[in-house]
């Protein structure tokens, strides 16, 4: 701990010599390296949309949007309130880091974040950067991640009105209601205020059909589906001047949803219940300076920030003697700061420190009360010319591992890694760019998979990652008409992988995986203004993935496809948009998948198609007042397809609502 605080200091000791001037720009607030509220920019592969996208696309939930993202995997458990994650590539959902507004987000017992909590209402752009890329000017335990999800809120345009207020509800089948109210408020030339609250009902009884006998299907209705939710935020930003750009964020989430289960033999056992309260809060702080009179300017930001999660786990099926009644509290303090030193010809160097510390405590018997100390550190060079960007990186992880109760006594090993990854882009031609990048890649076993009631095994390994890709894009536009498309071969390799196997009667997470992955994403998108009050749009991805466990040469699994891995998926986004209505279809595609290991007919699950439209307009009012309306069908086919095996999907469904902005 005390490398680490030094390295953080030496971090802070490079700051500002000499300020520079940091004006608040009126279209939004650089803290994060780009503006917020706009699409992250990077010459590695990418997937992003901004606001104007989104609503195209008719996206109202995180999940929704992201599950059209070429090689970016949502595991979804169904129901309105079921758990979704988001990973990358065949990674499992722990290698991929989420940033809110620049907030780390993240769970130390089970290492995930549940992405169905985010609505997209006040969402000015998001982005999955995939592997290794060209900035460095990011928090160190990136660069350790197989992708990184980046969530900006949207930037209120004060250029008419010092006060921007939007007002909205949707609401949908099944009795499913989300009004929202955002709040933006210009406080002077230099700071501004935003707040916001959102609220989420339904019951989420929906009806699905299984095989009854032979080929006759039955109808059921889903239980134990309903969820409420209530999500307030907060936040700040100002400009000091010479002296560099402040924001504060708070974002709070307080929910009750049944967790409706698994349909086994076509019978349900709603008895399982879950009540959350996270809190996510963050100040950072963001400055140009220079280090000599008239150089090149370098950059600095800090943030520190804490969060809370806390979890009540009830279920109460009659198989237990005493209903059970789990209470977690999870507590994560961190201190992250990154400086990019002023460019010296064509290189620029930068150097960040992340600092995490994590508690758990809960109300189970043989809890170790555990609290970690992590450090990541990440020194990174680049060379940019105007057709090469080269960038290394050395990253560092060091792991501090502290029990208490009744196994407190047992020694807790240090973890430690040094992960290097390298970033080369060429641009041969305007219209044509190659990357290539690889990564070594590092996750650390999670409280629950370590110490979790009876299955956690603490003397478990991180895994480790080799993530490689070589990629190329091309543009070309002419006129009104416009073409891009990227092509991305991969392999990844993980070992150590940690997974759960059988130990006589009871489940253990074991050091048990190798698994090699290699595919290909394929992205095209065009785009053609056929008139003034016209313009047409598509966007076509096509993933394909070759993931297999090479544990062990003589086990049936052996060279099989991993569980939930498709071979094959693939979306595809026709939109129309005039002056008069904007109308958009959707279709997301995905093979055959698989339940356990072997990759044998009784564990198969069987492939769906899923389509969507939309329609919608904004009206405009004396250019202040604008009202957006818009009504959206889901799953037109009504196909009740498994994304997890025997958690039916919503059929067809209705989504409308109205906003309110000024």
């Amino acid at each position: 701990m005390q490398f680490a605080t030094f390295i953080l200091a030496a971090v802070l000791s490079l700051g500002p010599t000499t300020p520079v001037s940091d004006t608040l720009d009126a279209a939004g607030i650089v803290v994060n390296g780009h503006v917020l509220g706009a699409p992250y920019s990077s010459e590695g592969t990418l997937r992003s949309s901004g606001s104007e996208q989104i609503e195209r696309l008719g996206a109202r939930r995180l999940e929704e949007l992201l599950r059209t993202y070429a090689g970016v995997g949502v595991k979804d458990y169904g129901g309105i309130g079921g758990m979704k994650t988001v990973s990358i590539r065949d990674f499992s959902s722990h290698h991929t880091s989420v940033l809110y507004d620049g907030m780390a987000l993240g769970d130390a017992a089970s290492g995930q974040v549940d992405i169905s909590r985010f609505s997209l209402e006040n969402v000015g752009s998001v982005s999955v950067s995939i592997g290794a890329s060209d900035d460095i000017f990011q928090w160190a335990k990136e660069a350790l991640s197989a992708g990184t999800l980046r969530i900006e809120s949207a930037v209120p345009d004060f250029s008419r009105s010092n006060t921007h207020l939007s007002v909205g509800l949707q609401g949908g089948s099944w009795l499913t209601f989300e009004p929202y109210l955002i709040f933006n408020q210009k406080l002077s030339s230099k700071w501004r205020m935003s707040a916001g609250s959102q609220f989420l009902y339904s019951r989420g009884d929906y009806t699905y059909t299984m095989p009854e006998s032979g080929d006759a299907l039955k109808r059921y209705r889903r239980e134990g589906s309903g969820v409420f939710s209530f999500t307030p935020s907060l936040g700040f930003d100002g400009d000091l001047g010479a002296k560099g750009k402040f924001s504060f964020k708070a974002n709070y989430h307080d929910s009750s949803r049944g967790l409706p289960g698994a349909v086994i033999l076509y019978t349900q056992n709603p008895t399982e219940h879950l009540w959350e309260r996270d809190l996510v809060c963050d100040f950072s702080y963001s400055k140009n300076f220079i280090l000599r009179e008239g150089g090149p300017a370098g950059k600095f930001k800090l943030s520190v920030g804490y969060s809370m999660n806390w979890d009540r786990y009830t279920d109460t099926d009659q198989k237990y003697i005493i209903p059970v009644d789990d209470r977690y509290l999870s507590q994560r303090w961190n201190i992250r700061g990154v400086c990019l030193f002023p460019q010296v010809g064509r290189f620029s160097f930068s150097l960040a420190q992340d600092l995490f510390i994590d508690h758990l405590d809960d109300n189970l018997n043989d809890c170790p009360f555990p609290t970690r100390e992590t450090s990541y550190t990440c020194f990174s060079a680049r060379y940019r010319s105007p057709k090469l960007v080269a960038v290394v990186s050395l990253a560092g992880v060091m792991a501090f591992e502290q029990l208490r109760g009744e196994i407190g006594s047992q020694a807790v090993p240090f973890r430690w890694r040094l992960s290097p990854s390298a970033f080369v882009c060429w641009r041969p031609a305007q219209f044509l760019r190659l990357r290539m990048s690889v990564r070594d890649g590092y996750r650390l076993p999670t409280f629950n998979d370590l110490y979790y009631s009876k299955i956690g095994t603490s003397d478990l390994r991180p895994e480790r990652a080799l993530q490689s890709s070589l990629g190329a894009s091309f543009e070309y536009s002419a006129g009104g008409f416009r073409m891009t498309y990227d092509v991305d071969g991969y392999f990844n390799y993980v070992k150590d992988k940690i997974v759960a196997s059988p130990s006589l009667f009871i489940w253990k997470m074991r050091n048990l995986g190798k698994v090699m992955m290699a595919g290909c994403d394929n992205v095209l998108t065009l785009s053609y203004r056929v008139a003034p009050w016209m313009n047409l749009s598509s966007a076509l991805s096509y993933s394909y993935q070759w993931a297999v466990d090479v544990s062990n040469p003589s086990a049936k699994n052996y060279a099989h496809q991993i569980p939930y891995s498709p071979r094959h998926s693939g979306n595809a986004n026709f939109s129309i948009c005039t002056d008069w209505v904007d109308l958009s279809y959707t279709l997301c595609a995905v093979g055959r998948r698989y339940t356990m290991g072997e990759n044998i007919p009784e564990n198969a699950v069987g492939g769906y198609l899923d389509h969507g439209l939309t329609i919608g307009h904004t009206f405009h009012f004396a250019q202040i007042y604008s009202i957006r309306v818009w009504l959206d069908a889901l799953n037109l086919a009504n196909v009740n397809y498994e994304v997890i095996k025997s958690y039916p999907m919503p059929g067809r469904q209705l989504r409308g609502g109205v906003k309110f902005s000024f």
